[in-house]
């Protein structure tokens, strides 16, 4: 087989020639070839791969198979995994023009699993942009308004849910009002504003679906203010006649023994060294008596105050316990 032109020899240049002998034509038509076989060598593998490669695969997608899978999810309790398919879901559907019902419902769904799931603020975010959708019926923007205001009081943010109900109470159905009544008592009752949390309870009382829990929460807030509150002012007083006595009037016997003791002692141990002419030691036993006296007088005023929170803790927390199925409002 014989050797192309391009790969033969150059025969040797004449010496003394300058580059323009004989040998200077076959030179040039080699340097040729070889620029057009490398231009055909570089269309090649485009050439190639155009003819070669495979396309790559359409990918399909099943909208309500995600959907009903996201669906499945949810009703197992597995919100987190729920929240990535709906968010798959409405990822794919974001270009098909008959999902506008899916992709909202997919939006609420996903709103009611952080709910669930406890994440009380991407919740109240969530259903606030529900809330602000035109494409919703009035009652579905209502709904998703008074979820938010849930999960804003489900996070402790309840003035926010208080000044965010309002506002819904002003727009809704008398059937809305008095279930934002109803929620607007839980919210007074976690700031301990009892004579309000009553009133808005009353205000629910004719509710079908919360009037009879409201009624028996007022009932529960009457019994509740009828028992005796400790007194701030009546636990300072007697812990300043007597060291210990504030205590003793909270119930706190050990408390008392032990402020009385303490006190009694450092007087009696300030007397004796007056009447032994110490006096540097008496002032200093004074000085020590004089703290030990005061924080009993300020101990027996914060006792009173957190004998009556906790106190009124308790009545929340055995409330919530009665009737805490129904502050989730159907979320």
């Amino acid at each position: 087989m014989s050797t192309p032109t391009c790969c033969q020899p150059l025969p040797a240049l004449a010496r003394g020639g300058g580059g323009t002998g004989l040998g200077e034509r076959p030179r040039g038509r080699r340097v040729l070839c070889c620029l057009l076989t490398l231009a055909l060598l570089g269309e090649a593998p485009s050439a190639w791969s155009q003819g070669l490669a495979p396309a790559p695969p359409a990918v399909g997608v099943d909208l309500a198979a995600s959907l009903a899978f996201a669906d499945h999810l949810f009703a197992e309790g597995d919100y987190y995994r729920s929240i990535t398919e709906y968010r798959r879901f409405l990822f794919f559907a974001g270009l098909a023009p008959d999902a506008d019902a899916a992709r909202q419902r997919a939006r609420r769904q996903i709103a009611r699993a952080l709910y669930r799931g406890r994440q009380w603020q991407e919740a109240a975010y969530a259903f606030e942009q529900l809330s602000q959708e035109p494409r919703l019926s009035p009652e579905e923007r209502w709904n998703a308004g008074f979820l938010a205001a849930v999960s804003r009081y489900q996070a402790g943010s309840y003035r926010l849910a208080l000044r965010r109900v309002r506002a819904l109470r002003q727009e809704g159905t008398p059937a809305q009002r008095r279930q934002a009544d109803y929620f607007t008592g839980w919210s007074w009752l976690k700031l301990q504003h009892f004579d309000r949390a009553a009133a808005a309870w009353l205000a629910a009382r004719a509710d079908e679906v919360y009037g009879a829990s409201a009624v028996e929460l007022v009932r529960a807030l009457a019994e509740f203010r009828r028992q005796p509150k400790r007194s701030a002012s009546a636990a300072g007083v007697l812990g300043a006649l007597l060291p210990g006595a504030g205590f003793w009037y909270l119930g706190r016997y050990r408390d008392a023994s032990f402020a009385f003791i303490v006190n009694a002692g450092f007087l009696v141990a300030a007397l004796a060294a007056l009447h032994g002419a110490n006096y540097a030691l008496a002032v200093l036993l004074l000085l020590f008596e004089a703290g030990w006296y005061s924080g009993n007088i300020v101990a027996s005023i914060s006792g009173a105050h957190k004998e009556n929170r906790r106190r009124a803790e308790h009545l929340i927390a055995e409330q919530e316990t009665k009737y805490g199925l129904l502050l989730s409002f159907g979320a």
